[in-house]
């Protein structure tokens, strides 16, 4: 999703490839899968993949919401490692999840907005979650974990003191 976000607003051509539905089995999949692990879930490898293609990624921890929106209002989406038990997070396209990734797409004061690729379709992957329990199922279930990724030289936020990108 952030791939193909990239190429749509870059028009890089090495992001082209990302902008396909079946992008992720074929391409991201098979590139990030860690034999140790025996999954796709390593967020170094995931980084690391996205930085070989071009963009600058890494991963850091956001304690606030504020954090969140700084790095949205410069376009950035942000994805976010969230977890929760039923009934948690209403509106969520799984029930439970011990760990799942999110791109945080915009922010008002009382809904997240979000693109999820556990959508059965395209049609669902957009959701909306309130904000108190998205932010309690992001604080709780990874510490902020955020994986930010942007071109090289993307305006992005001025770190200030205590936000963990400075």
């Amino acid at each position: 999703m952030v791939l193909a976000y990239w190429q749509h607003r870059t028009a890089d051509p090495r992001l082209v490839p990302f902008t396909a539905a079946a992008c992720v089995p074929q391409l991201v999949a098979p590139a990030v899968f860690d034999p140790v692990y025996d999954g796709t879930g390593n967020w170094g490898f995931n980084t690391a993949y996205a930085a070989s293609l071009g963009l600058l990624a890494y991963v850091t921890r956001l304690q606030r919401l504020d954090q969140l929106g700084r790095w949205l209002a410069t376009g950035v989406p942000v994805i976010v490692s969230i977890a929760w038990q039923e009934g948690e997070l209403a509106n969520a396209a799984i029930p439970r999840s011990p760990g799942h990734l999110l791109v945080v797409t915009g922010l008002t004061a009382d809904t997240v907005y979000t693109a999820d690729p556990a959508g059965a379709s395209l049609a669902v992957v957009e959701r909306r979650y309130h904000i108190a329990q998205f932010f309690d199922c992001w604080q709780h279930g990874s510490d902020g974990t955020v994986y930010l990724i942007h071109p090289p030289h993307w305006p992005v936020p001025a770190a200030s003191k205590g936000d963990a990108w400075a």
